[in-house]
């Protein structure tokens, strides 16, 4: 069931990230954050929202690691959650 996570979102449901780029899949997600700008971060992530958070449950449907990621407001440590998310699905 959790392997459902993997893939691509369906067509209309990327997230559109501030710079211009689009992401499809969780292992698009951790990549993209790993390289973020600053600017581009805090425009998703602040006091106010979690974009990354809205997307990975509403969209994705990964109510787990939505919640592991609700409260990370730097970068490279979201990355890395992702990527092990990633890493444990893939071996399911």
């Amino acid at each position: 069931m959790e392997e459902k996570f993997l893939g691509e979102v369906d067509k209309g449901k990327e997230f559109y990230l501030k710079n211009g780029k689009i992401i499809r899949s969780l292992e698009e997600l951790a990549r993209e954050i790993k390289e973020i700008d600053k600017g581009t971060f805090l425009r998703h992530v602040n006091e106010e929202r979690n974009d990354f958070e809205n997307w990975v449950r509403d969209v994705v449907g990964d109510f787990v690691l939505a919640n592991r990621i609700r409260e990370i407001n730097k970068p490279f440590s979201m990355s890395k959650i992702i990527s092990a998310r990633v890493a444990r699905l893939t071996l399911l």
